[in-house]
């Protein structure tokens, strides 16, 4: 006797669903022909009815790598920015000429080390480095870690006892001459890693580094007779009269953002000089607190430029067509060419709404100085009015008296004789 191993047509798995059948007679003298109305299952190896093909996940890797590469970059031109602001490396030369410039040493090791590893966080995102550019930058990047070692140590002050401070050790003030050694090795590796790593691109960065300054051939072709603000907020109105700038807009534009730039400008996010005049305005919209103090968030200088693009279209009824605002923040030059425009249109339409207005020839510091001025300005003109009124009062008194005065002496001379 056979076991149903032996026979799998018997198994429940290969039988057949039953089907209904009919008899179909279209023709008498035809036989006739049988309609299946039914399904059987399928064969083996075959698709199942009704089965659909799962759709293609999508892609998030890629994305997400693209995005933390352009944060990583972003955090990468911040910190450096930020070392070189603790070093003094741009603008410590020419202070250094008329006064000594003190260097936080605690402020330049913290910054210098951020920078080291921000770097090497965005090499990781870089596809297209080299092993040789990799290997440049490492070296270079051990020699700056050896340098700042021994800074820490020659500046530590070991004359204060360790346990009255808590975070850690208490260092020397030092100064920007005694510093030039140290600055030369950061050099280098600045250098390197434009060459390598940022700025390798020429096509993309032409003449671009943070080391580098204007020549004199440069400084006659963009020369503008930019006049710095004497503080923040001085009431600069040098931008008004557009035949001040010549033909360098840029200057204008300038200058005229240098009027209303706020008093804490250099602590503050970035781009926050643009929605100033926005804040000054009748409608105040597109300074958000949340997003442009908030340093960590994602984008932060690439949300704080399209929220500003955005207040400045609901505020001026303006619109930015065309505008990256990715390569903007990159620094490339398409995205100059970006800002440019930016820059063109908005400060084109709020000037000619404030020289319109006249109300630049009353620049208040803040809110609050503003209501202030406005008031004292206010009192001195009703008060000069006073006087004035007064004055004429007096004067048509006096005038009167006298004529009064005149006629009396006149008659009484009359009578005498």
């Amino acid at each position: 006797m056979d076991s149903p191993l032996d026979s799998p047509q018997n198994t429940l798995r290969h039988s057949t669903i039953p089907t209904i059948s009919t008899s179909s007679f279209t023709d008498p003298d035809t036989s006739p022909k049988q309609i299946n109305r039914g399904y059987t299952l399928p064969a083996p190896g075959s698709p199942k009815r009704g089965y659909k093909k799962p759709a293609k996940p999508r892609e998030f890797a890629k994305s997400a790598k693209k995005r933390q590469s352009v944060l990583a970059l972003a955090n990468c031109h911040a910190d450096i920015q930020a070392m070189l602001d603790a070093w003094s490396m741009v603008t410590g030369e020419v202070k250094a000429e008329a006064d000594p410039v003190p260097v936080d040493v605690l402020a330049a090791i913290e910054t210098t080390t951020k920078t080291i590893q921000s770097v090497k966080n965005y090499s990781m995102f870089k596809e297209d480095l080299s092993d040789e550019s990799l290997s440049k930058i490492r070296a270079a990047a051990l020699e700056v870690l050896e340098m700042i070692s021994n800074l820490e140590k020659d500046h530590r002050d070991d004359d204060t006892d360790d346990s009255s401070s808590e975070d850690g050790h208490i260092y020397k003030e030092s100064n920007y001459r005694s510093l030039d050694s140290q600055r030369e090795i950061l050099k280098k590796y600045l250098i390197i890693v434009e060459d390598c790593l940022l700025f390798d691109d020429k096509n993309i960065y032409p003449n671009v580094s943070y080391l580098r300054t204007s020549t004199d051939d440069e400084r006659k072709g963009n020369d503008a007779p930019i006049t710095p603000p004497l503080s923040p907020g001085h009431p600069n109105s040098d931008w008004v009269d557009p035949d001040h700038f010549g033909d360098n807009k840029i200057a204008r534009y300038h200058a005229f953002l240098e009027a209303h730039r706020p008093s804490k400008s250099k602590q503050a996010a970035d781009y926050i000089p643009l929605p100033d005049p926005l804040r000054r305005s009748k409608r105040p919209f597109g300074f958000i607190d949340k997003i442009h103090d908030d340093t960590s968030r994602t984008y932060r200088a690439t949300e704080n430029l399209k929220f500003f693009m955005a207040a400045s279209k609901f505020r001026f009824d303006i619109k930015y067509d065309d505008i990256n605002v990715t390569e903007v923040v990159k620094l490339t030059n398409t995205g100059k060419a970006h800002l440019e425009k930016i820059l063109e249109i908005f400060c084109e339409k709020a000037m000619q709404e404030l020289i319109s207005t006249g109300s630049y020839k009353q620049y208040p510091l803040s809110r609050v100085s503003s209501m202030y001025v406005h008031d004292a300005s206010s009192n001195s003109q009703i008060q000069l009015q006073k006087a004035k009124l007064a004055a004429i009062n007096s004067e048509e008194l006096a005038s009167a008296v006298k004529a009064k005065l005149f006629v009396q002496s006149n008659s009484s001379g009359e009578d005498s004789s």
